[in-house]
């Protein structure tokens, strides 16, 4: 079964939760496998399927389950080919998905970026380098949105998906990075590979880039508030402050209780849809 096929399950699950109609929380992860099977060979055979109806993380979970048991044949959602056998990109440097897709840091097109990627990364990377135990990116990016307005939302979940592609940089990083680099630059190089790649990923979502000023000014507004938020709630007492940039925030009333990483996905999925972004 191709990935673009298994594609089209993925997305019909998911139009079913759209409507409201994931709601059988008691089935079972090898029930939903069988069954979902049972959906891909009538998809083959061209009939018109509906799948079963399930809780988000739940669907995501077993489309997961699916991958590495090679359900799709090739273990890829969705598989994107590149006949180069060496120095792909004309040797610019590139990675490799978690779903087999290549993507290249320099000269990032709207075209290299899938959302199954950002979403399977952002799920299992961790915030502040795990200093936060299992906290995720993809957790602390639907906070965030759902802190902002209409359609700033969307923004909000995308402020940091460069970082699928290159993890939680963290400041005390850079920090040590430039103290190190004689002539420094680092910072500035960073940025530049933020960039690239948030110009690529907003573009793909439709969204303007660079983020309109009250946008912006927004989503940094939100993002400090649940950083203090995460600090209070996740880390141990620390020994000292994290200065003026980050303090001045006022941590979120409601505390942070920590997602499972299927869960991060259903939830930053379900965002993605609601938003409008697929």
């Amino acid at each position: 079964m191709t990935g673009e096929e298994l594609q089209a399950i993925y997305d019909l699950l998911f139009d079913d939760h759209e409507r409201g109609t994931m709601t059988n929380e008691s089935e079972t992860e090898t029930t939903l496998l069988a069954r979902l099977n049972a959906a891909a060979r009538r998809h083959q055979r061209g009939e018109r399927i509906r799948v079963p109806a399930v809780p988000a993380a739940q669907a995501v979970g077993a489309i997961h389950e699916h991958e590495k048991d090679g359900f799709c044949g090739n273990g890829r959602i969705p598989p994107r080919r590149h006949d180069e056998v060496t120095a792909p990109f004309g040797g610019r440097p590139w990675m490799q998905t978690y779903a087999g897709n290549c993507v290249p840091l320099v000269g990032t097109s709207p075209d290299d970026i899938r959302w199954y990627d950002i979403n399977s990364h952002l799920s299992f990377s961790n915030r502040f380098a795990g200093a936060a135990g299992a906290y995720s990116v993809a957790q602390h990016s639907c906070i965030v949105a759902d802190m902002l307005p209409g359609y700033w939302r969307a923004y909000g979940l995308l402020h940091d998906a460069h970082e699928a592609y290159i993890g939680d940089i963290t400041q005390p990083a850079v920090g040590g990075m430039e103290a190190h680099l004689v002539g420094g630059g680092v910072k500035e190089a960073i940025r530049a590979l933020k960039e690239t790649l948030d110009r690529a990923i907003f573009t793909k979502a439709g969204l303007t880039y660079p983020m309109p000023t009250d946008i912006k000014e927004g989503v940094h507004t939100a993002d400090m508030r649940v950083l203090m938020t995460e600090k209070r709630d996740l880390m141990g007492p620390g020994p000292y402050p994290w200065g003026a940039r980050y303090e001045h925030a006022a941590p979120l009333p409601e505390k942070i209780i920590r997602w499972a990483p299927l869960r991060a996905q259903g939830e930053f999925f379900d965002r993605l849809r609601r938003f409008g972004i697929v």
